[in-house]
């Protein structure tokens, strides 16, 4: 099990999946949402990535924020097509989830972004792969996400 974000969150991670360092982080991601810990498989063709933002969330407002979400991404995204939303209970934890398509600029990717109330802040975790991997890698990113154990 990884302990992220000072031991307070566990996750199980595939032994494929590396850990990259800050550095490469800094120089894969731009911007203001820049993920705190970011996992791949080889030559990042499957990738999870987890940010703690500053933004409250409370369980209540999750679906209304994934909404939000989406038409954000509809303009931001290159390639954003929505796939829809769903809801699951993780470990007593509640998660919401937006599933879509995008471009980037040699394949098309397929993402779920998760979040989750995490101390009252927003938990975001962005699994992605090429669209064409999706039916064999969505097993292991929900196993990842089903691993995960926050102490409250």
């Amino acid at each position: 099990m990884k302990k992220l974000f000072n031991e307070s969150l566990k996750v199980s991670i595939p032994d494929e999946f590396v850990e990259i360092s800050e550095e490469e982080i800094k120089s894969v991601y731009t911007g203001q949402y820049i993920p705190q810990y970011v996992f791949q498989e080889s030559e990042l063709n499957s990738v999870i990535s987890f940010m703690m933002t500053d933004h409250e969330l409370l369980e209540k407002d999750m679906e209304a924020c994934l909404e939000e979400k989406a038409k954000v991404y509809a303009r931001i995204v290159p390639g954003f097509e929505y796939r829809g939303l769903r809801k699951k209970e993780v470990n007593g934890k509640l998660f919401g989830a937006m599933l879509y398509k995008s471009y980037a600029i040699d394949r098309d990717l397929f993402n779920i972004l998760f979040i989750t109330s995490f101390n009252k802040k927003q938990l975001v975790i962005n699994a992605h792969c090429t669209y064409d991997e999706f039916p064999e890698k969505k097993s292991t990113f929900m196993d990842i996400i089903e691993s995960i154990i926050v102490d409250r």
